[in-house]
């Protein structure tokens, strides 16, 4: 039988005060009890089947209403904020964050948790862009691909209170920064390949006899070498207009 863990996730926390808080005779209540109980409470009905769905490992990952999932806890003596996540503050970056939300509320909200609209509303601001409460949603459980930006994790910190190296391991730490610094250097390649095109077209082409460039260091190399031409193009054009100047008219 499957006890399910007080610190694990939304519903494996269900089935652990379904095991640990036991009715008559010392006797787990049934999903029948359950569902008669959340239909007495809310007045609506709540089928055996749906309670059942909720407390069978990996048959559902829908969440009950907040209504239905009070009257489930009500029957075991908790309510909604007993399964606030607390997270793991040597976990992956949703758990160090999780913990991070717990603590807060802990702090400095009475027990009651930052909403994920309100955490997501503070990184719009921060950072300029977008941000949802979805996206923090999918930040709790690692689902961003690729992981979240920069700008974003420092905003998260900011609102923590914490610094941003908190959310990762040493090596996700590098990780982050390596994926930075290549974002800024194809940026820096981007923008001298423009200014190039721009000036002196017939120059791109010697860029573009070197091949793609993959590497860090190739982009440099090769954003030094755009940065040159673009340089001699331009003192060349400044000549150019400086002999118009003197020539007799």
């Amino acid at each position: 039988m499957d006890r399910g863990d007080p610190n694990g996730t939304f519903f494996e926390k269900l089935r652990y005060l379904r095991f640990t808080h036991r009715g008559l005779n010392n006797q787990m209540h049934t999903y029948a009890q359950i569902a008669e109980h959340v239909t007495r409470v809310t007045g609506r009905r709540c089928g055996e089947k749906t309670i059942e769905r909720l407390f069978t490992p990996g048959v559902t990952t829908k969440y009950p209403s907040e209504e239905r999932l009070a009257a489930i806890l009500s029957l075991f003596g908790k309510t909604p904020g007993d399964l606030e996540a607390r997270g793991d503050p040597s976990g992956t970056f949703g758990q160090r964050v999780a913990h991070q939300r717990y603590l807060f509320a802990q702090q400095k909200r009475n027990g009651k948790p930052p909403s994920l609209e309100e955490i997501a509303s503070f990184i719009r601001d921060r950072t300029g862009r977008s941000c949802s409460a979805s996206y923090v949603s999918q930040l709790l459980c690692d689902r961003v691909p690729h992981g979240p930006a920069r700008d974003k994790i420092e905003a998260l910190a900011s609102f923590f209170g914490v610094s941003p190296a908190f959310f990762f391991t040493d090596e996700q730490s590098q990780a982050v920064m390596d994926n930075e610094i290549l974002l800024r250097v194809i940026q820096d390649f981007i923008d001298a390949l423009y200014d190039l095109v721009t000036i002196r077209v017939e120059s791109v082409v010697d860029v573009v006899d070197r091949g793609k460039p993959t590497q860090v260091g190739e982009f440099s190399q090769l954003t030094e070498m755009m940065r040159a031409a673009i340089a001699e193009a331009r003192a060349e054009q400044l000549l150019s207009a400086s002999r118009e100047q003197v020539m007799p008219g």
